[in-house]
């Protein structure tokens, strides 16, 4: 409990925004660009409830929905090595029938954004309000913006 307080006082604290909000408008952006699909204004409306028929009442309107969702977001030492770091990224990508809530594709993105053969200290991940680590959450939404649009979007 008290990792997950620390994690929660830095990503407060150094101002790291969850990727998943990255990895939408990414989606969005390149579903309008290539399928010539509207996207409807932000409503910056972030659900607290991820079930379809929810979804579906909260964004009324919508021929589809897309859903994404931060599974884990974490950084931790290798057991092998206690002064080096990777991070981990997960999260879940849905695109669901903006009237009956139907799920239309799904993914999982699993991503460690760091390089095994070259990881980062605690305190370079943490140095400059987070800089790296920022960046590495940056690389790990690219890396499943790219995923999902490859195997489920097929964009």
């Amino acid at each position: 409990m008290a990792m997950i307080s620390a994690g929660n006082e830095l990503v407060k604290s150094e101002s790291i925004e969850d990727p998943a909000i990255e990895i939408s408008q990414h989606l969005a952006n390149d579903m309008a660009a290539k399928r010539s699909a509207t996207v409807l204004p932000a409503s910056h409306q972030i659900a607290t409830d991820d079930n379809p028929a929810t979804l579906v009442k909260m964004y009324p309107g919508a021929d589809v929905i897309l859903d994404v969702k931060t599974i884990n977001w974490m950084y931790n030492y290798y057991p092998s090595n206690w002064g080096k770091y990777h991070v981990n990224y997960a999260a879940r990508v849905r695109l669901i029938d903006g009237k009956t809530g139907a799920l239309v594709a799904q993914q999982l993105c699993k991503i460690d954004p760091t390089d095994p053969n070259d990881p980062p200290t605690n305190d370079a991940l943490r140095a400059d309000h987070a800089a790296l680590l920022k960046q590495f959450l940056h690389k790990a939404a690219n890396s499943c913006v790219s995923d999902v649009e490859q195997q489920a979007l097929r964009v």
